[in-house]
């Protein structure tokens, strides 16, 4: 759920409504409605009036549902009426690259072959997950990305960097960071996997909204007797509201009261919403265990880079993009925040691998010492959000290049020049 729909809930405890009210509302509430699924028969005359209207920004507001047809006539067998409306969705979400997928298998299988290599063709070249690139492969007949090998010890005493999944990451996007790496250091960047436990999360985000809401709804039950004499009348004594179920039930109740069935459902539906709204684990957790996982083949000149695709925080912060030990050998990066499903952007795998990137040297220069930048387009500049992070070059500035050089041994500028050079 987004932050706006958590202050939306929250304003409910806050105005407290029904104090000057004199009607008495139904001490028994409906049961928080259950999300029924799409109907065929209901749906595609919906789809098929949206259609017909020949309104763009309707049919783009309206895109789920058509997909969603889409899926139903798919279920039902109906492949060739589901590629029609496929193909009318798509020229209006032309982004949707899991139905652009879709799209190419049915093609592949009608023996189709150019249209469904030009659409796999686009969904290998976009497309952030496995999933989805391992699809396209077999279209294309390309081989499917190797397997990250099982870390072992470094032989020599090269400095090196380490790239080490932490819990279920895309192969795609860490093979593809690797080789950026490689562009840009003179060091050897491996990628190994030394099956770091990934611990419980920490966080989440129904437990916060729900002990921010308890905070307020005890402070109102001691500051006015009115509003606890409300509550106790439904059974929501202060011993209940220490609970979970008594603040939801509490909310209802205050939802109800404050505009009748509509404001209900909107409560349900926000509490649905933030029921399915990312988790969010400790980064000093994720960073023990990450230490504890490479301790066998720690070396002197041997730094390990945890990549993991969570949402993670430390201490009271909101989130957090990475941590390092400064003069240390562990850092860990997630890039979770990047992704395009994280933010309701298009896929842009391009992207997520610059995001990470700028992420990864911005971790490393920490390791090796290097002082935090205050250059604002240096790749290693702190960044408040992902808006700041975006406006970041790649690239490192004179100063943080310096650091880099003086550690690792190497002429990075001169590296830089050379691959300008090339042919």
């Amino acid at each position: 759920m987004n932050n706006m729909r958590h202050k939306c809930l929250l304003a409910l405890l806050l105005t407290v409504p029904f104090l000057g009210c004199v009607s008495r509302p139904s001490l028994v509430l409906p049961p928080p409605a259950m999300q029924d699924r799409p109907v065929l028969t209901d749906l595609k005359p919906r789809v098929d009036d949206l259609l017909k209207s020949a309104d763009s920004v309707m049919i783009r507001h309206g895109i789920s549902d058509i997909f969603a047809l889409v899926d139903l006539l798919l279920e039902a067998g109906e492949q060739e009426e589901a590629l029609w409306y496929m193909s009318v969705a798509l020229k209006h979400n032309a982004w949707a690259l899991n139905y652009q997928m879709r799209y190419a298998e049915i093609m592949n299988q009608k023996g189709e072959t150019k249209q469904a290599t030009e659409k796999a063709r686009l969904v290998l070249d976009y497309a952030e997950k496995d999933e989805l690139c391992e699809r396209a492969q077999r279209i294309l007949k390309e081989e499917p990305l190797s397997p990250i090998p099982a870390i072992q010890a470094i032989q020599t005493d090269t400095i090196t960097l380490v790239l080490v999944p932490v819990g279920s990451v895309d192969r795609c996007v860490l093979y593809e960071l690797q080789k950026e790496l490689n562009a840009i250091l003179l060091i050897p960047i491996l990628l190994q996997d030394a099956r770091v436990s990934v611990p419980e999360f920490k966080r989440d985000p129904v437990n916060r909204y729900l002990a921010e809401v308890r905070s307020n709804l005890l402070a109102e039950v001691t500051q006015d007797t009115r509003f606890a004499s409300f509550l106790k009348e439904r059974g929501l004594t202060e011993a209940k509201l220490r609970q979970d179920e008594g603040v939801v039930a509490a909310c209802r109740h205050l939802s109800f009261e404050s505009g009748g069935t509509n404001a209900l459902a909107q409560f349900d539906t926000g509490m649905r919403q933030l029921a399915q709204a990312p988790k969010q684990w400790d980064m000093d957790d994720l960073f023990r265990n990450l230490k504890a996982a490479v301790q066998p083949f720690r070396k002197e000149k041997v730094y390990f880079m945890g990549v993991a695709n969570l949402d993670a925080y430390m201490n009271q912060s909101n989130f957090i993009f990475g941590s390092a030990e400064n003069n240390g050998h562990h850092a860990l990066i997630t890039y979770r925040r990047f992704t395009a499903d994280f933010n309701g952007e298009n896929m842009n795998r391009r992207r997520l691998v610059e995001r990470t990137l700028k992420q990864v040297l911005s971790s490393l220069g920490f390791m090796l010492g290097v002082e935090r930048c205050s250059t604002p387009t240096c790749a290693r500049a702190y960044p408040h959000n992902l808006s700041e992070h975006d406006a970041k070059s790649r690239d490192l500035c004179p100063a943080c290049r310096s650091g880099f050089e003086r550690v690792l041994g190497v002429s990075l500028e001169r590296k830089k020049t050379d691959q300008q050079r090339r042919p």
